[in-house]
């Protein structure tokens, strides 16, 4: 009867660590990554298809001051035109941007192009 009771508490705080690690800490961290919100000015250096097998194509952009951007469908802004917003971006055209997220090296995480806006001659436009 003892064995019983104590391999049900050993399940029940398994479960609790896999709750934790699969739901509550990935969700701290998307809240916390939506919420570093920028609007910038960039001038697009170059564009590119960062392609994997594992997590499929990543559209990327870089600008003139060597800082680089992703742009991905989020479901938490409700956004589904990434491949879009990434044909309407032109290399060498300056654009207003928004973004969110931050750069994490560790994996590979850029800050997210989810609105851009063309630059003609110091005026905003579409």
């Amino acid at each position: 009867m003892c064995y019983d009771i104590e391999f049900e508490s050993a399940a029940l705080t398994i479960a609790a660590i896999v709750i934790v690690m699969v739901v509550i800490i990935p969700g701290i961290v998307t809240y916390f990554y939506y919420q570093e919100e920028n609007e910038l000015t960039i001038t697009v250096k170059e564009k590119w298809i960062k392609r994997s097998d594992d997590s499929g194509d990543r559209y990327m952009v870089s600008d003139t001051n060597g800082n680089v951007y992703e742009i991905t469908d989020l479901f938490f802004a409700w956004r589904w035109n990434s491949s879009d917003l990434y044909a309407y971006i032109d290399e060498g055209e300056t654009y207003h941007i928004r973004t969110y997220g931050w750069r994490v090296p560790l994996f590979s995480w850029y800050p997210n192009i989810v609105e851009a806006h063309k630059v003609y001659n110091g005026t905003e436009g579409d």
